[in-house]
């Protein structure tokens, strides 16, 4: 992708997502010896960062060829032994667009001895015999932090596992911060639990309209306070951010509470999306993709401005998949023991596995999420963000259309960043101007 800019010229590449800023003065000899590699324009040490970025290939490489290869190294390593484990479908909460109200998951349902047990027996017969870099581990609900000793006691165990065998544990709760106790604090980090996951959607205006207590209380203040000592005492906070047409401008109220307060968190911005049948009647507007996609933009435009020093670094690690669903050393636990592939699978009859005391027993459908072809269609194929996206949402493509109906209305398949990803790249560039001096060809990210 070309950029041009007042002073000069974005270039990017999708593959090896490296992006580089040329100046003006040198903008035509790096154009053209991208032309043609064979002109006397640029230096040798020139022409080799442009083959580092994947600016310059040879005539024979074929890109999509590339692009599945890393994808089908990456989906069948055991490098990385990923797990997702649901302690519990209870929660504190009675949030407006819960999809979980309408797909008949038991609220009184949790995670059983026996199922951990026979977790942690997989884990460790995994843990030997493949020999994993990296085991990671998210806990789930409902709302996982209602069983606080489970977490701290499944979690402390794994750690033990890793030592053991001289593995990477990485570990992260999907919590919504509401029982997040100093002492608790404490004990999941001496646990082994480094990293949160926690939603609020704006200030107190429309965070408590979306996320309320079952009992109909307010919960933004109890988390914000929560996140505040659980950043403080060393824990990593992603806040999860789900935008609506309406919450917008309180969106950006929260970025300046957050700013005010220099808290150091990670933002993830999503779009509410809207459940067919919600017994809530939720009301408020979702944002098609390509609405989200400038909406999202120009959110991360307004963190730049109130937060210069956010690290912003979207292109830093190329993603080889588009979640790790797809992959075969990725499954999510229920509390019964059955195994899905995906969090969006979760209440489905038709499960990839059963977790036993023998280790996991497939069905076939474990073998369509790892059969699935995201090159397949050929509309992506010619699409730019493909190496970002790798064939949109899985769930879309492996389960939603074997369904004859469902009640989870179908997300779309591309990805917002179809829509932005120029005005991603500008983000970046902006962000390491600032940071840093940038020369002909200065490179921000990738490789």
């Amino acid at each position: 992708m070309v950029i041009n800019e007042s002073d000069g010229t974005l270039l990017f590449n999708t593959l090896s997502q490296a992006l580089l800023w040329i100046d003006r003065k040198n903008t035509n000899k790096v154009l053209k010896t991208l032309e043609d590699p064979s002109s006397a324009e640029l230096s040798k040490a020139e022409v080799e960062k442009l083959k580092r970025g994947m600016f310059l290939l040879d005539d024979n490489f074929d890109e999509l060829e590339f692009l599945k290869f890393r994808f089908n190294t990456y989906r069948y390593s055991d490098r990385f032994l990923r797990y997702t484990i649901v302690l519990t479908h209870s929660c504190n909460f009675d949030c407006v667009y819960c999809y979980q109200k309408v797909i008949h998951i038991s609220s009184g349902s949790y995670i059983s001895e026996k199922v951990q047990s026979n977790f942690l027996l997989d884990v460790e017969r995994k843990l030997e015999y493949q020999k994993p870099n990296l085991l990671s581990v998210t806990f789930y609900g409902g709302e996982p932090l209602l069983l606080e000793e489970t977490v701290v006691n499944l979690s402390s165990k794994l750690k033990r596992l890793c030592e053991k065998y001289g593995v990477k544990y990485d570990s992260f709760i999907v919590t919504n911060g509401y029982l997040l106790t100093e002492k608790m604090v404490d004990d999941l980090q001496k646990a082994g639990i480094k990293a949160l996951d926690i939603t609020l959607d704006g200030t107190e205006v429309y965070h408590d309209r979306y996320r309320k207590a079952r009992n109909g209380a307010p919960t933004f203040s109890t988390i914000f306070e929560n996140i505040f000592r659980a950043v403080n005492k060393g824990l990593f906070v992603q806040i999860r951010v789900n935008v609506s047409r309406e919450n917008i401008e309180d969106v950006k109220k929260l970025i300046d509470r957050i700013a005010e307060k220099k808290l150091r968190v990670e933002f993830n911005f999503q779009p509410i999306e809207i459940v067919e049948g919600n017994p809530t009647g939720f009301q408020d507007t979702a944002l098609n993709t390509e609405e989200f996609a400038e909406i999202e933009t120009k959110l991360w435009w307004y963190i730049r401005e109130k937060i210069p020093e956010y690290p912003f670094e979207y292109f830093k690690k190329p993603r080889f998949a588009r979640c790790d669903a797809m992959c075969k050393n990725s499954f999510v636990v229920d509390v019964d023991g059955r195994v899905y592939k995906c969090w969006g699978e979760l209440g489905m009859e038709n499960c990839s596995g059963f977790l036993k005391e023998t280790g996991v027993e497939f069905t076939g459908s474990y073998l369509k999420w790892l059969t699935y072809d995201p090159l397949e269609d050929e509309e992506c194929r010619r699409c730019l963000v493909l190496p970002f996206c790798m064939g949109g949402c899985a769930f879309n493509r492996v389960v939603y259309r074997t369904l004859k109906s469902s009640k989870v209305k179908k997300p779309h398949t591309c990805i917002p960043l179809r829509y932005n990803l120029n005005e991603f790249i500008k983000i970046v560039a902006d962000y390491k101007r600032r940071s840093a001096v940038h020369g002909i060809s200065q490179r921000s990210s990738g490789g």
